[in-house]
Order: structure tokens, then C-alpha cells, then sequence
């Protein structure tokens, strides 16, 4: 024989609830650091057109003469700069270079680097270790007039990442 139960209850309130953990993930910091300067060499430049001399991220220096410039190395070979990224491991990060910056010397007299470009170029992979390397090149713009001098830019030339 089976007894059945039933019932019926009125006008009470059944109420559950339930309290949510939360997990906040804070995201490691990334961390940009110079290791070397963007360094365009010492060059002996005598023109009668204007010049332009690249470096590349690679290392590599180029020098183009448009028309009748003779732009000539002397001594030191020209480097790209170079950061240390870290930050969380497998992770991308977005790149931004300037598009250009004005050089002067200790004369006020200007000269103008453009056309940036890096390795990676666009987006950067850190490795397992959370760890990357960034290079940069630039175009050294240089006229037949150019007056002689020690060109720097300390201020201009920022590199940004974020995480994507």
C-alpha cells in the first residue's frame, strides 16, 4: 500500500540565495625598456641635392643619394633602436612609432628622421618567459646645406605598446 502526501501551503515564500565569489584578474603590467639608442652613425655628408640615410630595424644602414648627394659614412656604423618588453607570457601587444621627429643641434639647427619602422611591425608576441624585444629604424633626412653638428632628440621619439 502507498501513502500519498499531498498538501498545499499558501501564502508562503520560498526564497534562495546565493552569493557569487568574484575573481578579479589584474593583468601583469606592461614594461618597456630602452636597451639602445636609435643611432644614425657619423657621416660626412657634401651635396649639391638633398640625401636621406635609413636604418633599419635589423641594423642595417642605407644610404640613398638623390641626385648628386654623396652622403659618406665615417667611423661608426649606425644601430636601430632596441627595447625589453615584459610582461604576461604568450601574450600581444600593439605597437605605435611617431610618423617623424625634429633632430636639433647645439645651434638650434634641425634636421628631420621619419618613416619609423619596427620588428615586430605592428603587434609583438612576448614569449613563454613574458619576454620580448622591439627594434626600431628611422630615415635620416639630409640636406645639401645641412650645417655640421651632433643632432639629438631626447623628447619626441616615444614607443607605445598595449596589450591587445
Amino acid at each position: 500500500m502507498a501513502l500519498g502526501v499531498t498538501g498545499l501551503i499558501l501564502g508562503s515564500i520560498v526564497r534562495a540565495i546565493a552569493e557569487p565569489y568574484t575573481f578579479p584578474s589584474i593583468a601583469t603590467p606592461f614594461y618597456i625598456a630602452k636597451k639602445a639608442d636609435l643611432n644614425f652613425g657619423n657621416l660626412k655628408v657634401s651635396a649639391i641635392k638633398d640625401g636621406i640615410i635609413i636604418v633599419t630595424p635589423d641594423n642595417n644602414l642605407i644610404t640613398e643619394q638623390i641626385s648628386r648627394a654623396k652622403i659618406q659614412r665615417i667611423k661608426e656604423q649606425g644601430t636601430a633602436a632596441c627595447f625589453t618588453v615584459t610582461g604576461l607570457p604568450d601574450y600581444t601587444y600593439a605597437i605605435t612609432l611617431p610618423e617623424s621627429c625634429i633632430l636639433t643641434d647645439e645651434n638650434s639647427h634641425a634636421i628631420t628622421a621619419n618613416k619609423f619602422t619596427s620588428t615586430p611591425s605592428v603587434t609583438g608576441t612576448l614569449d613563454s618567459n613574458g619576454i620580448g624585444e622591439l627594434h626600431v629604424g628611422a630615415t635620416f633626412n639630409v640636406f645639401s646645406e645641412q650645417d655640421p653638428g651632433s643632432y639629438t632628440n631626447l623628447t619626441d621619439v616615444a614607443v607605445t605598446i598595449n596589450y591587445n
